[in-house]
């Protein structure tokens, strides 16, 4: 939205004198990003121990990357192979499932 502010000199020479409105345009950069997912498969099919891997990027429409808080879940055939990692934006060692993100 479109802000509208003056400033007041407190102290000194001219103490009590605003300054002329300004207006400042400050978008809302949230509000619609765009969300992308990539992935490097597992070399092995079935193997005990996954190596591959799901990484989500959130960019703003600006083009930057913001600051987001992920929460991610795991549906699939393999959950105790599947190492939740908190906060980040990759899943390594990602066993073949199901993700879900909430960021």
């Amino acid at each position: 939205g479109t802000y509208y502010f003056t400033f007041d000199k407190i102290s000194g020479n001219g103490a009590g004198c605003f300054s002329a409105p300004y207006s400042a345009v400050v978008q809302d950069l949230s509000s619609v990003p765009a969300i992308s997912f990539s992935f490097t498969p597992n070399t092995i099919c079935g193997g005990t121990q996954p190596d591959g891997t799901v990484t989500a990027t959130v960019q703003e429409r600006d083009g930057s990357t913001g600051t987001y808080t992920y929460a991610w879940s795991y549906s699939g055939p393999s959950p105790a192979l599947f190492i939740n990692p908190g906060n980040a934006t990759t899943v390594t060692g990602a066993p073949d499932g199901i993700y879900t993100l909430t960021a």
